[in-house]
Parts: C-alpha cells; sequence; structure tokens
C-alpha cells in the first residue's frame, strides 16, 4: 500500500507541483513575516549589543535605551573606574531624534561619544572618520545612499545642520538608525553640561560581568547597573511592547493564512484521491493502512513544500540588503522548527479529516457511482 501510494503520488505530477507550490507559497509567507519581526526586534538592539560595553551603568529606575531617558552625572565615572575589575567607563549622551538627511526624514538614536571614547562609537565604518567633532556627524551608509548625501554634505539633528564626516555601517534599519555626534556638542545641544546619559563599562579580562556590576551597584549609589546581557534583553522586551508588536500581530495574521492554505490544499489534494481510496478499500485495504498512506502522502507534500519555502526565504535574505537594505531578515532555529511543526500538523489533520470519511464508506460502494 506504500509503494503504491508513494507511485500515486509521484505519477500525478502536475498536481504534485500544484500541492507543493500551495504549501511552498503559505509557508514562504510565514516564513518571511517571522523573518521580518526577529530581525526588525534584533535591530532595535544592536546599539546595546555592539557598543562594546560589557556593563551598562545608567540612572536609578531605568532599564532599556529604547525610548528612555537617563541623566547621571559625568563626575560619577571616577567612581565608577574605580571599582575593583573596572578597565575603564567611558560616558555617552543619548537622545531619540528624527535626522533629516537630504529628502529622507528617518527616527534615530543620537549618540555623542568624546574623541577619546573606548567604547560607544560606530563598530564598522563604511567610509571616513569614525568619531565626529564639533560641527560633524556620523551617519549610517544606508541613510546617505537613500537621502543622496555624501561625505562633506549636511544634514539636520535637532534643528541644527552638521557636515558628514564618515558613513557607519550595521546602523540603520526599517525602524531607526544611529547618528553620531561629538559629545561636547550634543551637551550643548540639550543643555546639560556635566551631564552623561550611560557609562558603558569594560570589564578586566578576569572579571566577570555579573559580579561586577553587583560591585559598581554596591560602590556606587543613585544608580542602576546591568550586563549587556540583561540591558539588551529588557531593551528588546520595551522594543516589542512599543510598537515592533504590530509587526508581530502581522506575522501571526499571516500564520493563520498560511496554515489554511496549507491546510485546504491538502484537504483538496486528499479529496481528489478520495475515488482512488475508496477502490483501495473496496479492494480490500485496511483503514489502518489507508490512513497511513494519506498520512504519508501528506507528510511528502508538505515536506517538499517546506524545504521549497525555506529555499526561498533564505534566497530572499541573501538578494533583499541589496534591493531594501532597511529591512532585515532573521531566521533562529526555533522559527523553522516551530513553522515545520505546525505545518505538518496541519497537513496531517487536513488530509486525515477526508481519509476518515472514506474509512467509513462501506466496500463496494465506490463501484455504484
Amino acid at each position: 500500500m506504500v509503494r503504491l501510494g508513494m507511485k500515486n503520488l509521484f505519477q500525478e505530477r502536475g498536481r504534485l507541483l500544484i500541492s507543493i507550490g500551495g504549501v511552498a507559497a503559505a509557508l514562504v509567507l510565514v516564513l518571511l513575516l517571522e523573518g521580518v519581526f526577529v530581525g526588525v526586534s534584533q535591530d532595535l538592539v544592536t546599539y546595546p549589543e555592539r557598543a562594546g560595553a560589557d556593563v551598562w551603568v545608567m540612572q536609578e529606575g531605568v532599564s532599556n535605551m529604547h525610548m528612555a531617558s537617563s541623566v547621571l552625572p559625568s563626575s560619577l565615572r571616577g567612581g565608577v573606574e574605580a571599582v575593583p575589575g573596572v578597565r575603564d567607563a567611558t560616558p555617552i549622551l543619548y537622545v531619540s531624534s528624527p535626522v533629516e538627511a537630504g529628502e529622507r526624514r528617518w527616527f534615530s538614536y543620537i549618540v555623542g561619544v568624546r574623541p577619546d571614547a573606548a567604547a560607544g562609537g560606530p563598530w564598522a565604518m563604511a567610509r571616513g572618520t569614525a568619531i565626529p567633532g564639533p560641527g560633524e556627524a556620523v551617519i549610517p551608509d544606508v541613510l546617505a545612499r537613500q537621502g543622496g548625501v555624501d561625505l562633506g554634505n549636511t544634514v539636520t539633528v535637532l534643528g541644527r545642520q552638521f557636515r558628514v564626516v564618515g558613513l557607519s555601517m550595521d546602523t540603520f534599519s526599517m525602524v531607526n538608525s544611529i547618528t553620531f555626534l561629538a559629545y561636547d556638542e550634543l551637551e550643548q545641544l540639550l543643555e546639560a553640561p556635566g551631564a552623561a546619559s550611560y557609562f558603558l563599562v569594560r570589564a578586566e579580562a578576569e572579571a566577570a560581568p555579573d559580579a561586577l556590576a553587583t560591585r559598581i551597584q554596591q560602590a556606587v549609589p543613585g544608580v542602576h547597573v546591568m550586563t549587556r546581557e540583561a540591558f539588551v534583553a529588557s531593551d528588546l522586551d520595551m522594543s516589542r511592547q512599543m510598537g515592533v508588536d504590530l509587526i508581530q500581530i502581522m506575522t501571526w495574521i499571516g500564520s493563520v493564512v498560511g496554515a489554511l492554505v496549507v491546510g485546504l490544499t491538502m484537504y483538496t489534494a486528499t479529496v481528489r484521491r478520495a475515488r482512488e481510496y475508496g477502490i483501495a478499500k473496496a479492494l480490500g485495504a485496511k483503514n489502518r493502512h489507508l490512513l497511513a498512506v494519506v498520512a504519508l502522502q501528506a507528510l511528502v507534500v508538505v515536506l517538499l513544500g517546506l524545504g521549497t519555502a525555506v529555499a526561498v526565504a533564505y534566497l530572499a535574505r541573501a538578494l533583499i540588503p541589496a534591493l531594501a537594505p532597511e529591512i532585515a531578515l532573521d531566521y533562529p532555529v526555533g522559527s523553522l522548527l516551530r513553522v515545520s511543526v505546525v505545518a505538518v500538523g496541519i497537513a496531517a489533520l487536513a488530509a486525515l479529516l477526508p481519509a476518515y470519511r472514506i474509512a467509513r464508506v462501506e466496500p463496494g460502494v465506490v463501484f455504484k457511482e
């Protein structure tokens, strides 16, 4: 029966390709939406993740960067650096504001960095200078291309024009970007002399970040201290609450649509073979054999569709940066496994429902039609 079922499945190649295509199209939709959701979420925490700090020191009561405000006296730097295990503590200033580049206007994290900054500045440069001076700015290379801006041109930040001296990489996404200004310049714009938003602490090689964060918390009053991992997790949670949930809702809607398409495709494919299954039963096939064949055929179709969908999704991830660099796609292994399990389950259920009806048909009825 199994051999006959596989022969029957691959014999009708046109129907097989249609079924595989329907499953693949639905799963590609699900994977792309899931990839966008994960990619956007990760982009929102790019700065705290890659700024170079092992431990973050911020205002008491603050536990994230996205949509947050932290103000500390920059004089705390000496106290932080005096804690055993601290290699150095780099102050930065931070504010969220739109940036106007050419004809583009984009939401951005504005980060003020000092000339001697050991952390907090751009981690990868396309061209130009990494640390801006007075009246200068470092902007994402993608934003520069989209706004028609190059080195030497100007952008508007917080109502003031700055000359672009550097183009950073991996600092731009569909929801935000990262712009770097001179610390003293941003200090004046914010009218916050002697202030710092965060201290980015690098640990000595032998110092564990968790233990170091605890020591700083105990030694420096009026601050909140978090390891990089804890800070990134907190920032990711806050960013999802503040807008990325909308993308997640779209992802769930797309997943439901995809599941319905997979189910309908497998249901239709099984119903088309209903007469063949009925004849097999009339010729002596047991119900358990019949259900096994139907389930196996559904599994083969959904796995072929899933493989096609994954291939297309990864091809899209390779091509999209060149076509739409603001869109980030990421497919965690957990997401792929979840989509696979759900697709197989829905396909099996959709295929077995009509098969169950066929199993209840009395032998010989099919010959009367």
